[in-house]
């Protein structure tokens, strides 16, 4: 069987340095990444600098009506 898509969880899957190798890797075989976050707003910052860098990127998964403090770390504006 084979995947088209990983969702792999940043922080829980080593950080930025090990998400960026399964990126290079699954992008050898042709798979796209959407990486998981369901830390927080910081978390979620940081994953997409990290999505930023990796060229088989898709989306990124994140979840902010299920953290109470996702609506006081970050500013909701009008969209640029």
């Amino acid at each position: 069987m084979r995947s088209d898509l990983l969702e792999p969880d940043i922080p829980k899957s080593g950080g930025p340095i090990e998400i960026r190798r399964i990126a290079e890797m699954a992008e050898m075989h042709h798979v796209s990444i959407a990486p998981h976050n369901m830390a927080s707003p910081l978390t979620a910052i940081a994953s997409a600098h990290i999505c930023a860098t990796i060229p088989n990127f898709l989306g990124l998964e994140y979840h902010s009506a299920n953290i109470p403090l996702w609506h006081t770390m970050l500013s909701f504006k009008d969209p640029i």
